[in-house]
């Protein structure tokens, strides 16, 4: 059995008035496996009205994994949404692919989601995810967002490339060293007909391992105002530690600071989270 539990603590802006509300989330993620017969039982149930309950069969043929579901959301403002999930997983030494489609009991779109990686040399990788939206009827049509993303290691340094249909574009890397990784990534939004400036977006990353049991980890996110007047750039800071208690149970607490709030830019405010897995 597998038990992970994460709490946040987390802001919320109304979009009308504009408030802020203060949110605290817990969510509970059972796993039991019987791996005699390849099957797991996967629950998981957050204090914001929401659960969801998968079951799954591993090696139904080699490397196929198929998996049935029930999610359902009651989150306050939102009315009851009920969705049936299926899903299925296939792994090969060179390709892999992963979907789920969902039937909403409700009248919704129909969601699509998943990813397919092929590896046509050695450390190189080529994927896509998708995020695809049906809707029927004489409004209905297909919302969709596609990242398109390009992998790759060289001896300590790994890397990766993305691109979007809606013209965003990202890059990342890190290396490692002997207890420390470091690394980089740049996003940017290019202008649409209802933009005018470029979005960018800059993170430093760093881990470094302090003993066997325990990792420290660090991030700092900038995102340039790019002469936009009535935005100020944004400086997060993300700090994190993690404990192996025991061989079996590690502890995560993190905290992500908004910077820019005690520079007067404004921005979302400070989020705080733990997190407990049990083997």
């Amino acid at each position: 059995m597998t038990l992970k539990t994460t709490s946040t603590r987390k802001f919320e802006t109304d979009r009308k008035t504009k408030e802020v509300s203060e949110l605290y989330e817990t969510i509970i993620e059972p796993k039991y496996e019987f791996k005699d017969i390849g099957v797991a039982l996967e629950g998981k149930f957050s204090t914001q009205n929401a659960q969801q309950v998968t079951v799954s069969k591993t090696d139904v043929v080699k490397g196929l994994k198929l998996s049935l579901g029930l999610a359902q959301d009651l989150s306050k403002e939102r009315a009851v949404q009920q969705t049936v999930n299926a899903g299925v997983e296939y792994k090969h030494p060179q390709f892999f692919l992963k979907t789920n489609v969902g039937v909403p009991f409700e009248t919704r779109p129909i969601p699509v989601t998943g990813n397919v990686v092929f590896q046509p040399l050695d450390n190189i990788y080529l994927g896509a995810k998708y995020d695809f939206k049906y809707s029927t009827g004489e409004k209905g049509g297909l919302e969709r967002e596609v990242e398109f993303k390009v992998a790759g290691a060289s001896g300590a340094t790994k890397g990766y490339i993305t691109t979007t249909l809606d013209k965003k574009l990202g890059f990342f890397a890190i290396h490692q060293l002997d207890n420390e990784q470091i690394g980089v990534r740049v996003t940017a939004e290019l202008p649409r007909e209802d933009a005018v400036n470029t979005k960018v977006g800059v993170d430093l990353v760093a881990s470094y391992r302090y003993n066997l049991s325990t990792s420290l980890n660090g991030k700092l996110g900038i995102t340039p105002a790019l002469g936009d007047e009535k935005k100020k750039t944004g400086i997060r800071l993300g700090l994190g530690s993690t404990y192996a208690l025991r061989d079996n149970c590690t502890a995560t607490l993190a905290t992500d600071l908004n910077v820019g709030q005690f520079l007067g830019n404004g921005g979302n405010p400070h989020t705080l989270g733990f997190e407990l897995k049990l083997k």
